[in-house]
């Protein structure tokens, strides 16, 4: 290995927090330029974002929690039981995703209402997240399992992964939102779009054969007795996240008193 070399997985994987973390700003660019609502579109669409931190922040609890462990079983030849626990893992961001869609979706607009927004951007709002969460389980493995590549040394995979993502959001955002006339629904269906097509990259290269450790359908089963400590490293992730949240619902509030 050239002395050159151990950076170059840093930066990949500063690349992916990158391209992931700025996502959103196609979206907030081409909102923002809606003709005549742009504005309140924008900051309805801004309320949002408590909401999308928690989403996230849960890929996080089992990405950030179960990679490492992973990782370590692997480095440690026990090739069974990291694979087992990467099925284990895979399962529950399933499951988390599919619970947080059932619980978000009929509490979608009290929430809304008690992050800020007002009578002029909740309607952009909640067209905006209803269209979201319905991308929540592919939101949690896109995210999740990218972790888990890079856990294993594929640090480039995971970052052509995100890249993918961004960029066909890049080109889907102008098209829903302005050639068909979707609006804020088109800029979330932009994003659960791609999305899904990051969480199938990363599912089909974890199923493959070019992946050291591979999501096998047998272990595809709940079983939190594996590990108890398994939580642990990724609840600084949830907690970091949940900091993000409350900090927006204590400032949400100033930009939303706008278009009361």
């Amino acid at each position: 290995m050239n002395p050159g070399q151990p950076a170059e997985p840093v930066k990949r994987s500063a690349g992916c927090f990158f391209f992931r973390d700025s996502g959103q700003i196609p979206d907030r660019y081409h909102i923002g330029h809606i003709p005549g609502s742009g504005s309140a579109a924008l900051t309805g669409v801004g309320v949002c974002m408590p909401i999308m931190i928690v989403i996230i922040a849960f890929a996080q609890l089992i990405g950030a929690g179960g990679a490492p462990r992973v990782s370590a079983l692997y480095g440690e030849g026990r090739i069974e039981d990291a694979e087992r626990l990467l099925g284990v893992c895979s399962v529950w961001l399933f499951a988390i995703g599919i619970v947080l869609t059932l619980i978000g979706q009929p509490l979608a607009r009290p929430a809304l209402l008690q992050f800020g927004a007002s009578a002029q951007t909740l309607p952009y709002a909640l067209g905006y997240l209803r269209v979201y969460l319905c991308g929540t389980v592919c939101a949690l493995l896109s995210v999740g399992l990218s972790a888990f590549i890079t856990a294993q040394g594929f640090t480039g995979v995971s970052l052509k992964i995100v890249l993918v993502g961004a960029l066909l959001n890049l080109v889907l955002d102008p098209l829903f939102i302005f050639y068909l006339g979707m609006g804020v629904v088109g800029a979330a269906a932009a994003t659960v779009i791609s999305q899904t097509v990051s969480a199938a990259l990363a599912l089909a290269f974890l199923f493959g054969k070019r992946s050291a450790l591979r999501l096998r359908p047998a272990n595809f089963r709940l079983a939190p007795g594996l590990d108890p400590a398994l939580p642990r490293p990724g609840a600084g992730a949830l907690s970091d996240d949940a900091d993000g949240m409350f900090c927006l619902h204590c400032v949400q509030p100033v930009p939303a008193a706008l278009w009361r």
